[in-house]
């Protein structure tokens, strides 16, 4: 037995300890065997007719079948787990697999992870849920283990895409020509109230905290996690701007998947260039809408995603989706510089204070702000390097927006902040587009915020950056204009 062998045997096994201990199988398991339990408890009982047991019965043998299959599943998540981890070690590491499959590495396995169970029973982290939003509290080991797993190896990822594909029944043709509504703009620029207010309306499936971290297998995970489904109170998000989440926030997620698929043509160490996916790829994005689509329940035929990486490949979102409807918000470029240099100075602490958050947000394709920030790069004119100053945020709207004020879609709709707050026609003429209800009791207010100036910037900066934002402000109002498009529907 090599040395080696018996440190990777050691790895592997607190590896699968702990995503065990994420996964609900305990509950599953004994609330199938509490099941099987009243179905035994209902034959033997002499008050109850034979019709009633019949029919009692029935309906605790689906429950039953259900609960195995959840087992199943989970089980089948730690076997794949395992075989990859121990294929990944046999590339280093020759002769692993050899001893794995023998009695040394089987007996091995069994004792480092029951030293390992009984053991770590005095260092627990903070009970957590098997998806919670990172903003809301600290992950325990066991989570950030899983969210590790699922969403920093690309092995895993994809496999876990590829077997929640083999399960969607629906025909992606069925949802290409929806509503779909995508909300793209550089951060802080309303992009989440705008998003939630939409997915309140109902219309909508979203990505949500409840699919973290196996965000790529929206069907199977919410299949495998539905068993001892936990509830985390509402919270304010890490940015500190009131927004209050829970694990049915929709988030921006679905950036996990052109990052895994594709993420060396975009994310650069510098920052993160236009994105022109191919074709193929294209068209798997589409089978993941689908997929995402059809795990909720009942399926849902309209998908909303947030995601400020949109502005990347706005083009490639209406290759995907033809009559899907493109928001693109923007703000009063001092104030949005004031709000970014602030959550920038926001997210430096918190990573500083916890590594975790730097490597979650990266995971994620978060690089908007913080240690890890990687400006959009927009043309030769790079954006300064400098992050310690309003002008250099200052300059990183004109870039972005500059480049959005040319090169939008058709179709495309650039949404002014301020007049979304001022101007209930605004949201009136948004709804109508978007085929949601003008009112709603689940709407939140649009509230504009306005951040105090932390210093003074360059006054041909400020001008230049206004200009532009006047040249929004008249194009949104024209796009607000124009005719609404004919409702679209599947067949």
């Amino acid at each position: 037995m090599a040395p080696l062998h018996l440190v990777a045997a050691a790895a592997l096994s607190i590896l699968l300890v702990e995503l065990v201990r994420c996964l609900p199988l305990g509950h599953a398991a004994t609330s199938t065997l509490e099941t099987v339990g009243r179905s035994l408890q209902l034959v033997g009982n002499p008050r109850i007719s034979d019709h009633w047991k019949e029919r009692a019965l029935a309906a605790y043998a689906r429950v039953t079948l259900q609960g195995v299959a959840r087992i199943g599943l989970m089980l089948a998540l730690v076997l794949g787990v395992a075989t990859l981890l121990v294929l990944g070690v046999e590339r280093l590491a020759p002769g692993f697999l050899r001893f794995m499959l023998g009695w040394g590495g089987i007996a091995a396995t069994l004792v480092l992870a029951s030293l390992w169970a009984v053991g770590r029973r005095r260092w627990r982290g903070p009970a957590t849920s098997p998806a919670r939003p990172a903003d809301t509290a600290p992950y325990g080991a066991a989570d950030r283990l899983l969210h590790r797993l699922a969403l920093d190896s690309p092995a895993v990822a994809t496999w876990s895409f590829r077997l929640d594909q083999e399960r969607v029944r629906r025909p992606v043709a069925n949802i290409v020509d929806e509503r779909h509504v995508f909300v793209s703009g550089l951060a802080r620029a309303g992009t989440t109230i705008l998003m939630r207010r939409l997915h309140a309306s109902g219309a909508f499936r979203s990505l949500t905290y409840r699919d973290m971290p196996f965000v790529l297998a929206p069907g199977l995970w919410r299949r495998v996690s539905s068993v001892g489904r936990r509830e985390l109170k509402a919270a304010e998000r890490a940015h500190g701007d009131r927004i209050r989440v829970d694990l049915d926030s929709p988030e921006s997620l679905d950036e996990v998947f052109w990052r895994i698929f594709d993420g060396p043509s975009y994310i650069r160490a510098h920052g993160l260039i236009p994105h022109d996916p191919p074709d193929e790829l294209v068209a798997l994005y589409r089978a993941y809408v689908n997929a995402i689509l059809w795990a909720a329940n009942p399926p849902a035929r309209r998908y909303l995603a947030k995601n400020n990486n949109g502005i990347l490949r706005l083009a490639a979102l209406r290759r995907a989706f033809p009559h899907a409807l493109v928001l693109v918000p923007f703000r009063d470029p001092l104030d949005h510089a004031a709000s970014l240099f602030a959550m920038h100075q926001r997210f430096l602490e918190r990573q500083r204070a916890d590594p975790f958050v730097r490597q979650y947000m990266g995971w994620l394709g978060h690089h908007e702000f913080g240690a890890d920030h990687r400006p959009f790069l927009f043309g030769p004119d790079r954006p300064s390097a400098a992050t310690h100053s309003l002008d250099a945020w200052l300059e990183r709207w004109i870039g972005v927006y500059a480049h959005l004020e040319a090169r939008l879609p058709p179709g495309a709709v650039p949404v002014c902040y301020e007049d979304l707050c001022a101007d209930p026609a605004v949201w009136a003429r948004l709804a109508e587009l978007a085929e949601v209800p003008r009112e709603h009791p689940a709407y939140e207010p649009f509230v504009a915020v306005r951040r105090p100036a932390p210093a003074p910037v360059a006054a041909d900066l400020l001008a230049k950056a206004r200009a532009l934002y006047d040249r929004l402000r008249r194009r949104a109002a024209e796009a607000l204009r124009a005719p609404a498009p004919h409702a679209h529907s599947s067949t």
